[in-house]
């Protein structure tokens, strides 16, 4: 039976990680996600490691394409014992395009992988009968469902995917999400990002995040500069993101509703900075994340200004500055106006 997402997440935080795995499914931000939760697991990265596991694991790691690789080289592939130990991961998109024949070839040898081999298979459904291979992963590995939520279902998606953050989201405001947003999954996923973003602290989602959230009145001007300061601070331009923030506040912008958006906007640049860290292309990253081409160009210049690591030491500056400003420690303008030169300097 194939995992969700979700339960796939749960099992490698266990520390069961198998020597092959089959994704099937055409919702490509799925796909991505799994693919990053498999490879942080092999390359064994904990908090601030990301970039020193992704140097190590560049070394034992293969990305081919299955319409340009015959799948007897596939096994060869993943069949080289890794170097100086570790993990041997390779990855194989597009396995539907393969014939019969390369399907069978492949589902054969799956059983003479070496201990010390991650394989990932990652298939469309529909277009090839994947039944030999599905039955060979099974076996041996898990097959992981990277399928789009039914619109039934994607309250529970929503909850689901908020308690592996750490949050609860009662099944009735999850619902409303669905009702409002629609059943688009990375709009839906964007939604609960920012959600997530605004309580900050507060673990239990109410309907007064989801107004904050939705409502909150912006003049055109400042839904424009919002985003012109996370542009600012994402090409670490401290003068121009200071003086835009003042604008902001002028015009009465809340300070939590600035912060929660800065929070949604970096999150998105964290998930382009880890996908280029594992060199995924444009295309896939635009895919995954539903950017238009202008989007894509400025995370993609914003992103290589900071690491993996660098990106996350900012998330900590995000959470300290929500710490600050909801305890009172700090006035809203001034822990912004820090939080402005922090990320400067980063």
């Amino acid at each position: 039976m194939a995992l969700t997402v979700g339960e796939l997440e749960s099992e490698l935080k266990q520390g069961n990680l198998h020597s092959v795995y089959l994704l099937i499914g055409d919702q490509t931000m799925l796909a991505q996600q799994a693919w990053s939760l498999i490879r942080r697991t092999v390359s064994g990265a904990g908090e601030g490691e990301a970039d020193a596991a992704s140097t190590a694991l560049s070394w034992n790691e293969a990305s081919l394409s299955a319409p340009d690789t015959p799948a007897g080289d596939v096994f060869a592939a993943a069949a080289v014992l890794p170097f100086l130990g570790g993990r041997r991961l390779v990855r194989v998109t597009d396995v539907e395009s393969w014939s019969a024949e390369e399907v069978t070839v492949l589902a054969r040898e799956i059983p003479n992988l070496p201990e010390s081999t991650c394989l990932v298979l990652q298939a469309r459904e529909g277009k090839q009968d994947l039944g030999p291979l599905r039955k060979a992963v099974e076996a041996r590995g898990r097959v992981v469902d990277v399928k789009a939520p039914s619109a039934a279902t994607l309250p529970q998606w929503l909850v689901d995917r908020a308690s592996r953050e750490g949050y609860r989201l009662p099944p009735t405001l999850a619902a409303r999400l669905v009702e409002e947003i629609g059943s688009d999954l990375q709009a839906l996923e964007t939604e609960l990002e920012k959600v997530l973003a605004y309580a900050g602290a507060e673990k239990v989602i109410e309907a007064r995040h989801l107004q904050a959230v939705q409502s909150l009145s912006w003049t055109q001007v400042s839904e424009f500069r919002i985003f012109d300061l996370a542009y600012a601070l994402g090409e670490r331009r401290a003068a121009a993101a200071l003086e835009i923030l003042g604008e902001l506040l002028a015009v009465g912008r809340p300070p939590l509703a600035i912060l929660a958006t800065l929070a949604w906007y970096w999150r998105r640049l964290l998930t382009v900075a880890e996908m280029l860290a594992e060199r995924a292309e444009q295309q896939w990253i635009a895919e995954t994340l539903g950017l238009k081409p202008g989007a894509l160009r400025r995370l993609l210049a914003q992103a290589r200004h900071f690491s993996v690591f660098q990106a996350n030491e900012v998330f900590q500056y995000l959470a300290q500055t929500e710490r600050d400003i909801k305890s009172g420690r700090l006035e809203g303008s001034a822990a912004l106006q820090l939080l402005c030169v922090k990320i400067s300097r980063v």
